[in-house]
C-alpha cells in the first residue's frame, strides 16, 4: 500500500511543478471527485455485500453487521481494500493545502524537513500509544483513531513520492545499466531487511512492528516497483492498461465482489503453481474487462 501514496506524491509534484499558485478549494473539489466519491459509492456497495455475507454465510445478525460496517466507512477507517481511498483523500487534501501556503514556496527545504520529521515522530508515538491502548478501546473510538493515526505514515510516504519527483526525470533519462543498478540495489536492500528483521505491517488497521524499518521497507519496495517500470519498454500497452485500471481491479477482485473466489473454485484442482498463475492472470483479465466496458462508461456519464 505505501506505493499508492508514493505515486500520489509523485503525481502531485509534476502536477504543480510549474504552477505559481494553487487554488485550494478548486483542488479540494477535484480531490473529492477522484477519491471521496469512489470511496463513498464503493463503500455503500461493500456495506451491502459484507453485511449480507455476514448474515447468510456466517450466520451473524444483520443489523449489527450493517451498523458496524457502516460506522467503519463513515469514520474513514474503511474496509479492505477501500480504506486507502479515504486515507489518500485526507492526506492529499492536507498536503495540497500545505503546498498552497506562501511559507512552503519561500522555504521549501525547511517545510519538507518539518513534514518528514513530524510524520516519522508522530508515527512512532502513535504506534506506541496504539499498541498499549488498543485492547482497551471500543470500536466507537478505535475506528476514528485508526483513521487519524494512519494519516501520519500516509503523509510520510506522500512526501517521499513528492521529493522523488525531483530526480524522477533524471532517472528516466539515465542509461539502462544505471537503472538496472538502482533496481538491484533497492531490491537487495529490501530483501536483506525483510529476511533479517521482523517487520510486520498492516496500514489498514494501523498494526506495526518495528516502525522505522517498516517505513524504510515501504520506500524501498515502492522504489523497486517504480524503477522496474522504468526498465520496461515504453509501448508495453497491456501493462499500461492494467496500471490505469488498477483501482478497479483491486476493488473488483476482492470480497464481496466474488471474481477471485469464483475463479479459485474453477482452478482449484490444478497444480499449485499453475493454479496461482492461472487465477492471477484470469482474475486480472476479467476485472480489467469489467473496468473497461462497465465501470468506465458509467464514470464517463457521471463526470462529463
Amino acid at each position: 500500500m505505501p506505493l499508492f501514496f508514493v505515486l500520489s506524491g509523485l503525481g502531485i509534484y509534476f502536477k504543480y511543478l510549474n504552477n505559481q499558485s494553487i487554488e485550494f478549494f478548486n483542488e479540494l473539489k477535484n480531490i473529492s471527485k477522484k477519491l471521496l466519491i469512489p470511496y463513498s459509492v464503493w463503500s455503500f456497495i461493500y456495506l451491502i455485500g459484507t453485511s449480507l455475507s455476514a448474515s447468510f454465510i456466517k450466520k451473524k445478525p444483520l443489523i449489527p453487521a450493517i451498523l458496524e460496517r457502516g460506522y467503519a466507512f463513515v469514520s474513514l477507517r474503511g474496509a479492505a481494500p477501500l480504506w486507502f481511498l479515504a486515507a489518500l483523500f485526507l492526506v492529499n487534501v492536507v498536503f495540497v493545502w500545505i503546498l498552497s501556503k506562501k511559507l512552503f514556496k519561500e522555504k521549501p527545504i525547511f517545510c519538507h524537513s518539518i513534514i518528514i520529521f513530524f510524520s516519522i515522530l508522530g508515527t512512532l508515538f502513535a504506534q506506541q500509544w496504539f499498541f498499549i491502548n488498543k485492547p482497551l478501546l471500543s470500536k466507537i473510538y478505535l475506528y476514528p483513531i485508526i483513521a487519524i493515526f494512519r494519516f501520519l505514515p500516509s503523509l510520510f510516504y506522500l512526501e517521499i513520492g513528492y521529493l522523488f519527483g525531483i530526480i524522477f526525470e533524471k532517472l528516466l533519462a539515465s542509461k539502462l545499466i544505471a537503472k538496472l543498478f538502482y533496481f538491484i540495489l533497492c531490491t537487495l536492500s529490501f530483501v536483506g531487511i525483510k529476511l533479517n528483521i521482523s517487520c510486520g505491517m498492516n496500514m489498514h488497521t494501523f498494526d506495526y512492528n518495528n516502525v522505522c524499518y517498516v517505513l524504510i521497507l515501504g520506500i524501498l519496495g515502492s522504489l523497486c516497483l517504480i524503477i522496474f517500470c522504468c526498465l520496461l519498454p515504453e509501448k508495453l500497452n497491456i501493462l499500461s492498461n492494467i496500471v490505469k485500471n488498477s483501482m478497479d481491479i483491486m476493488i473488483l477482485h476482492y470480497p464481496p465482489m466474488p471474481t477471485l473466489r469464483i475463479i479459485c473454485i474453477l482452478f482449484i484442482k490444478l497444480h499449485l503453481g499453475l493454479c496461482f498463475c492461472s487465477i492471477t492472470i484470469l482474475t486480472t483479465f476479467l476485472c480489467l474487462m469489467m473496468s473497461k466496458y462497465i465501470l468506465k462508461p458509467i464514470r464517463n456519464k457521471i463526470y462529463r
